[in-house]
C-alpha cells in the first residue's frame, strides 16, 4: 500500500504542512509514502494549464500509484488556495477512482471547516473519489511554530487525526474485501 501526501500550502514551513507531517508519522507503518509539495510544481505549468508538462505528469503518476491520497490545504478567504485548485484542475477526470482520500486543512476559524464542503469536496468528487474520509480540520491557533518546527498543541485535533487514520485503514480493508 502506498500513501501520497499532497501539500497545497504555498508556504513550506506552514501549519498545514505540520498537520500533514503529523498524519504521515501516524500512518507510515506498514505503508510506503511519498510527498508532493505544490511549491515543487512550476507556477507556469499551473497558470498556463500545461496538462502534459513533466511536473504535472509526475503528479499524475504519483496519484496513479497511490492507494491513499492525503491532501493538505490551508483555508484562505473560505476556500482552498488557487494553486491547489489549479493543480487539481489539471488532473484527468477519474484520477481519484479507487483511492481513499483524506482531506486535512488548517484555518483561522471553525467556520472555515464548512468551506471544505463547498470548495474542495466537490472537486474531489469530480475527480472520481468515492471513498472520501471526513476532512480533518485544525485551527491555526492549535499549531505552534517554534525554531522551524511545527507541532499540533491541541489534543482534540490529534484525536481527530487518529480517528481519520482509523477510518482510512477501515476503508482499505473494505476495498480489499470488495475486490476479492
Amino acid at each position: 500500500m502506498h500513501v501520497l501526501f499532497l501539500s497545497g500550502s504555498p508556504n513550506r514551513l506552514s501549519k498545514t504542512n505540520a498537520v500533514l507531517k503529523t498524519v504521515q508519522q501516524s500512518i507510515e507503518v506498514p505503508y510506503s509514502t511519498s510527498t508532493i509539495d505544490i511549491l515543487d510544481v512550476p507556477a507556469d505549468d499551473l497558470m498556463q494549464a500545461r496538462f502534459q508538462s513533466p511536473a504535472i505528469e509526475k503528479v499524475k503518476g504519483e496519484i496513479e500509484n497511490a492507494d491513499i491520497v492525503v491532501i493538505g490545504s490551508p483555508v484562505y478567504k473560505a476556500s482552498v488556495p488557487g494553486v491547489l485548485k489549479a493543480l487539481l484542475d489539471l488532473l484527468p477526470e477519474g484520477a481519484l477512482i479507487g483511492k481513499v482520500v483524506l482531506p486535512v486543512a488548517t484555518g483561522g476559524s471553525i467556520a472555515h471547516y464548512l468551506s471544505l464542503q463547498y470548495s474542495l469536496l466537490p472537486v474531489l468528487h469530480i475527480l472520481g473519489a468515492t471513498s472520501i474520509i471526513k476532512p480533518v480540520f485544525v485551527l491555526s491557533e492549535h499549531v505552534q511554530l517554534e525554531n522551524g518546527v511545527a507541532r499540533i498543541q491541541d489534543t482534540q485535533s490529534l484525536k481527530r487525526i487518529d480517528e481519520a487514520i482509523s477510518k482510512v485503514k477501515q476503508s482499505l480493508k473494505q476495498a480489499s474485501y470488495t475486490n476479492v
